[in-house]
């Protein structure tokens, strides 16, 4: 599952990181709206398994999102930089979690 919302001329998105060993380790990418190309990708995962509640369960070690919700939106679909992101993930397939950020972290994050 993608995870995506965008902002004014650039679009976020919650993606699996696959050059790690494990499949439960998540990134942002960050697009860019007038090119088509990846503009920044965040160096530290946004999500992984790190509470003894993440990996012990019926499959350990795992983390996976399965919505996300942003605070308040413009009128053309832009989530407001100062919007408060609400992720909800699976953890271990026995448990709901909720990860929360600002959207203007993730981009300070993006260009440390």
């Amino acid at each position: 599952m993608i995870s995506k919302f965008k902002v004014l001329r650039s679009d976020f998105e919650i993606f699996n990181d696959l050059n790690t060993s494990t499949f439960c380790k998540y990134r942002v990418f960050y697009f860019s709206h007038s090119t088509p190309k990846l503009v920044a990708i965040i160096i530290y995962n946004v999500l992984e398994p790190r509470g003894m509640w993440e990996m012990v369960g019926q499959v350990p070690h795992l983390v996976f999102p399965t919505g996300l919700i942003v605070d308040s939106v413009d009128d053309r679909g832009f989530t407001n930089p100062s919007s408060i992101i609400k992720l909800y993930y699976g953890a271990a397939d026995t448990h709901i979690g909720l990860a929360t950020c600002m959207v203007q972290e993730l981009i300070d994050s993006c260009f440390p």
